[in-house]
């Protein structure tokens, strides 16, 4: 093949086909240390005295891609002035796979909430994988007892915790359903109400205590197929002051994925 100013293409290029590139794979701060950061939660101020009935917000990340069997890990912290008003819900954590058009894994705390478990210690500071290696882990409760995770449908503090949780059916996929997009997604899933959550009972705790739970071990049906973590939670705090905050040096809640 003849080109330009006398330059001839080698026959030997002709027709040859293109090498075929390896999908890259997805890296994810779930695999690290210090996990993943929810830095923009939306955090919900009440004046009431009781127990909030807004809706859950709902947060999404992508799972990496070379997640197969392991555990789901959440760090709440605490960063309240007043400690009692740290209280964070969690109605449902799933995972969906085939780029979140698939419900993989699916724990709804109304039926599934006593299969996770609590840590044996919540000592402030103590953020990360490595600084929680020597923690015992036990299941959750029914319960409202401080310094670990419960299962309830209230907390029994003012200004913060929810009503209740959610009444999902097993096959509602919360990402697919909901249309959502990364990150943080405001107000998305209502309450029902007297229905039960686990949450991060702060009450009398010292403040940066990191209070701690995990998913039982699981295997995704569907590796590498884009999945999603997805985490419907409810933040309330009174105004003023005084209530949880979500800043780059104190993280409220912080997801983390260990493989076995």
């Amino acid at each position: 093949m003849r080109l330009g100013l006398g330059l001839s293409l080698p026959s030997k290029s002709k027709n040859r086909p293109l090498p075929l590139m390896a999908a890259p794979a997805v890296l994810s701060d779930l695999t690290s240390n210090k996990g993943l950061w929810m830095d923009d939660m939306s955090i919900i101020t009440s004046s009431s005295s009781g127990d909030n009935a807004d809706a859950y917000s709902v947060y999404v990340t992508n799972m990496p891609s070379s997640a197969e069997t392991g555990r789901i890990y959440i760090a709440v912290e605490v960063t309240a002035n007043t400690t009692f008003n740290n209280d964070v819900c969690i109605g449902a954590v799933q995972i969906a796979s085939n780029n979140g058009t698939t419900l993989d894994q699916n724990f709804r705390m109304e039926d599934d909430g006593n299969t996770w478990q609590y840590a044996s210690a919540n000592t402030a500071g103590n953020d990360t994988i490595s600084e929680i290696s020597g923690y015992l882990w036990q299941n959750i409760a029914n319960s409202n007892t401080t310094g670990r995770f419960n299962r309830n449908s209230g907390t029994g503090s003012s200004h913060t915790g929810a009503q209740g949780g959610l009444n999902l059916a097993s096959d509602y996929n919360i990402f697919s359903e909901n249309s959502l997009s990364s990150g943080n997604n405001n107000a998305v899933l209502a309450q029902a109400h007297w229905t039960n959550y686990i949450y991060s009972e702060t009450s009398s705790q010292s403040r940066n205590a990191v209070i701690w739970a995990r998913s039982p071990e699981f295997t995704l049906d569907d590796p590498d197929t884009g999945a999603k973590l997805v985490v419907a939670y409810h933040a309330c705090t009174p105004s003023g002051g005084t209530g949880m905050v979500n800043t780059s040096s104190e993280h409220l809640m912080t997801l983390f994925w260990v493989e076995s």
